[in-house]
């Protein structure tokens, strides 16, 4: 009895033994770092990224010494604000200038990279604009919005005429965002006076292009298309001729430099 009873307590110990061993090694294996996940503490945490933004357009003005005015594709006007730490810099051979002056001018083309507060971190340029859209014309024109109800549309007239008199047919509905020395700006109607010429111009081309076409057809649809030309090339003049009479004599430059004015 008393060999059984030590025989119990034996077995007892030693399963107490191994059960102390298995949960210190578990224990242990819970604590020892991974070799292949590094080690279980972590270091010190790193520093969340500084998330940027950026701005594009063309400075209208520098406004005090820590602003300046940009002018984006849609022709809004936002105010950026600059630090004494913001870089300057340039694209092109002739913006290489660091120096605010030189990179914020009126009519630089620049972008920004803006900080999570909106200032300027680093602003480029990449040299004068040559083109702006119809949008973007209106801030350069300094004119009210009243002048501008007033301007926009004969503006538009004269892209639209100038656009028929070359050939192209009326400007496209999605040309919105195009330079207007090149077919800019929003939809605007054909006038009916100017059909002729594209409907003159089919019939010419389909002439020229054949070489068994009767030649008293073909003189016909030549005159027919020259007349077409000369009638468009009048409204286009009245149109500019109108246009003129109603700005100053810097829109007028403007005007002139975009090519809708001559």
């Amino acid at each position: 009895m008393r060999k059984d009873a030590f025989n119990r307590a034996a077995a007892v110990g030693c399963m107490a033994v191994l059960l102390f061993a298995f949960s210190s090694g578990l224990a242990m294996a819970q604590n020892t770092p991974d070799a292949g996940n590094g080690p279980a503490e972590q270091g010190t945490p790193k520093a969340p990224k500084t998330k940027t933004s950026s701005a594009s357009g063309i400075v209208l003005a520098v406004v005090g010494k820590t602003a300046f005015s940009l002018v984006d594709k849609n022709g809004a006007v936002s105010t950026i604000q600059f630090a004494t730490d913001t870089v300057f810099g340039g694209k092109k051979s002739a913006a290489d200038a660091t120096t605010m002056n030189a990179v914020l001018a009126p009519g630089m083309k620049v972008k920004a990279t803006l900080s999570p507060d909106g200032t300027a971190m680093q602003i480029t340029s990449s040299g004068l604009s040559t083109k702006l859209t119809i949008d973007q014309i209106k801030p350069f024109m300094h004119c009210s919005d009243n002048e501008w109800s007033l301007l926009r549309p004969m503006i538009q007239r004269v892209l639209n005429l100038q656009s028929i008199s070359e050939g192209n047919g009326p400007i496209a509905s999605d040309k919105s965002d195009a330079s207007v020395g090149g077919a800019a700006s929003a939809p605007v109607p054909a006038t009916a006076a100017l059909d002729p010429l594209q409907e003159s111009q089919g019939p010419l081309l389909a002439s020229v292009y054949d070489p068994d076409s009767i030649l008293a057809q073909l003189v016909e649809r030549l005159n027919s298309y020259r007349n077409a030309r000369v009638k468009a090339a009048e409204e286009l003049a009245e149109a500019r001729k109108d246009l003129a009479g109603v700005v100053t004599q810097r829109q007028e430059s403007l005007l002139v430099s975009q090519g809708i004015l001559e």
